[in-house]
């Protein structure tokens, strides 16, 4: 079970994981968002190369991109190792609610 909330360049996930807990996840500083309608989550990574969700959404924010821009990309992968939700933010949080 997945749900989350967008306020300007924040983005607040909560992820229910197997043992009942809520985890809740925050993205800052984001830029990009792609979600391709999936509930079951069975991972969240951070995808070490480049991306065309990477490269779009830096074109959309910077008109000229620099070098160090700092901007990640992550995803929310389903029970078959399909991406389900994709982020490009700048720093990602993780915290476990009771």
């Amino acid at each position: 079970m997945i749900s989350y909330n967008r306020e300007d360049e924040k983005l607040s996930i909560t992820v229910k994981a197997w043992n009942e807990k809520n985890i809740l996840i925050v993205c800052k500083d984001l830029i990009g968002f792609f979600d391709k309608g999936g509930w079951d989550i069975s991972d969240f990574c951070e995808v070490k190369s480049e991306t065309n969700l990477l490269e779009e959404a830096l074109d959309r924010q910077f008109e000229r991109i620099p070098k160090n821009q700092g901007y990640k990309v992550f995803q929310f992968l389903d029970n078959d190792d399909q991406v389900v939700i994709e982020i490009v933010c700048a720093e990602v949080t993780m915290s476990f609610q009771s």
